[in-house]
């Protein structure tokens, strides 16, 4: 069978693909409750978009790793899973191969792989979206969003994505946009989260959506540079480890208009060469730390407290180190920084304290350069690359 330019195909029921049997969908359209190639006949699957839409329905490619790809740089074949219909992967799911790839998870609709990619190759550009309550992309190992190529995550009104480890811009060169949105929405990963591993990554966190991981990186690899946005009441970013903004590359954070991000120990400008800012601005945004707060650890880091934003931190520190500079600065009615030990300004490294304008640092911070503490300590960098993890070509 073909489906072809802007030809149209409804089955109510289950579309069947014989071992004998072959489907081209190319630019057409083929709408299904289920779709079943148990029988490994010939899918070929290079434009148009695929439907899989039965209460209940199933989507069987007939493969262990899956491929949404174009044969040309113009097709965009689109594979929507909706209504409860499902889709379990023994292995791979690939958005974005080699050209263009989309991936529409709605309506309670549910897929299930291994590993998940999101624009693999540099020539290749992919997007999958998450969206409605009950809808679910569970991934059992690591989901990169934009591994040599561009890529986009949309998780969307209740959506839900489960990954082991999270990279936003995986690889040199490549770009990778993640936004979590609204009430009910959550990307959860069981491991770290880096947005820029090596590439350029930008996390966005609004309107009460919510990301969780263990250790959060922002600019992970030198040359890499990652940005997280986490604003609106009631969104959030839950590190139940560390954050470390700018690690050997470029980290900005912005914590705006209600927005709360939590972790254990930070680290603003971690290693040498890196560059890391944080900025927590407006009414009911926090930056909360259970455990120290390092401006300038090997690198230059910058925080700003502004506009009725609050930090909390125990024992903190501004330059720790040689050749390093650490600025932080608490602006406005309301902005606070509650630092519950000590506060160390300009260790062996520039460090720069402003407080102005209604701004508040409680309490008075003990300023000293006898019995200075531990530097902190270096924490490990993930592993650069999973077994079994080869660029395609």
């Amino acid at each position: 069978m073909n489906v072809t330019n802007s030809g149209l195909v409804t089955v109510l029921g289950a579309t069947t693909l014989w071992s004998t049997g072959t489907l081209n969908l190319d630019g057409g359209n083929l709408t299904t409750g289920s779709f079943d190639n148990s029988q490994a006949g010939t899918l070929n699957f290079h434009d148009g978009t695929l439907t899989v839409n039965g209460a209940g329905g199933v989507f069987d490619p007939g493969v262990d790793n899956f491929s949404i790809n174009g044969n040309a740089a113009d097709d965009a074949p689109h594979l929507v899973i909706a209504n409860t219909a499902t889709t379990t992967l023994a292995g791979q799911l690939k958005v974005g191969y080699i050209h263009r790839g989309f991936l529409s998870v709605e309506s309670g609709g549910v897929v299930s792989n291994t590993v998940g990619y999101i624009s693999l190759n540099s020539s290749s550009t992919g997007e999958a979206t998450v969206t409605g309550s009950g809808s679910q992309w569970n991934n059992s190992d690591d989901l990169s969003v934009g591994v040599y190529g561009d890529g986009t995550l949309n998780v969307e009104a209740g959506g839900m994505v489960s990954s082991t480890s999270g990279f936003i811009g995986r690889r040199t060169g490549s770009m990778g946009t993640a936004t979590v949105t609204g009430s009910g929405s959550q990307w959860n990963n069981s491991s770290f989260l880096a947005v820029g591993f090596s590439g350029t990554g930008t996390l966005n966190v609004e309107a009460s959506g919510v990301v969780n991981n263990t250790d959060g990186y922002l600019g992970l690899s030198s040359g890499s540079t990652g940005e997280a946005t986490v604003t609106g009441a009631g969104s959030q970013w839950n590190n139940s480890s560390d954050l470390v903004v700018g690690d050997e590359g470029s980290g900005t954070l912005n914590v705006t208009d209600g927005g709360v991000v939590s972790n254990m120990d930070s680290y603003i400008g971690a290693d040498s060469g890196s560059t890391g800012e944080v900025t927590v601005t407006g009414t009911g945004s926090q930056w909360n730390n259970s455990d120290d707060l390092s401006v300038g650890v090997y690198g230059d880091g910058t925080l700003n407290v502004e506009a009725g934003g609050v930090v909390h931190s125990t024992l903190s520190g501004i330059g720790w180190n040689g050749q390093t500079t650490g600025v932080v600065t608490v602006t406005g009615s309301g902005s606070r920084w509650n630092n519950s030990s000590d506060l160390f300004v300009g260790l062996a490294g520039d460090g720069i304290l402003n407080v102005a304008g209604g701004g508040a640092l409680c309490p008075i911070p003990i300023v000293s350069s006898d019995a200075l503490p531990d530097q902190p300590a270096r924490r490990p960098l993930p592993a650069p690359v999973r077994s079994g993890t080869t660029r395609a070509t």
